[in-house]
């Protein structure tokens, strides 16, 4: 959860890839239907939504109505999701309605994947995942409440330890498994 959300399901210990190799694009999950536009050509995914991206478009987006933040002392163009939560934190309600609002779609996509795939955990990295009280924390909340049967009150959503290489990582890893299966 960053720029983008983006994924990876691993399935009794392996990688999954899906039929064409595209499984774990849990960002395009659509959310909400009436929702914004997304950049790969939907309406409503969860990136849309949730991503750091779609957190500061919205701030300018708001901004630009007129709307009152301490965020408009930023340069339009060059506001950044990091400016979004630093104003929340410092009690712009601006900014924390933003946020808010963001972390009720990501819980709603994380209740999906718990209802989908009874996974274990849920193992949250990127920049977004390390605002555990504003973003983490109350995504987590809803998407145990939200989620079939109570399937949520046995799942693990934890924040990544792997830092922001998160990605980079998980790239070394497909690429490690790739040239294994080569042999």
């Amino acid at each position: 959860i960053s720029t983008g959300i983006g994924g990876g399901l691993v399935l009794g210990g392996r990688l999954y890839r899906g039929g064409w190799g595209a499984a774990g694009e849990v960002g395009h999950m659509v959310i909400d239907p009436q929702g914004p536009p997304c950049g790969c050509s939907q309406r409503g995914c969860l990136e849309a939504l949730a991503s750091g991206m779609a957190l500061a478009r919205q701030a300018r987006r708001r901004l630009a109505r007129g709307e009152a933040s301490s965020l408009a002392q930023a340069a339009s163009d060059e506001l950044s999701a990091r400016e979004v939560f630093a104003a929340a934190r410092a009690g712009d309600a601006l900014a924390l309605d933003i946020v808010q609002g963001g972390a009720r779609y990501l819980g709603l996509g994380l209740a999906n994947l718990i209802s989908l795939l009874n996974p274990q955990a849920l193992i949250l990295g990127g920049g977004l995942s390390q605002e555990r009280e504003l973003y983490l924390e109350p995504a987590a909340a809803l998407a145990r409440e939200r989620a079939f049967a109570g399937l949520g009150k046995e799942v693990a959503i934890v924040a990544s330890t792997l830092g922001d290489d998160v990605g980079l990582l998980g790239a070394a890893a497909v690429v490690r498994e790739g040239l294994r299966g080569r042999r």
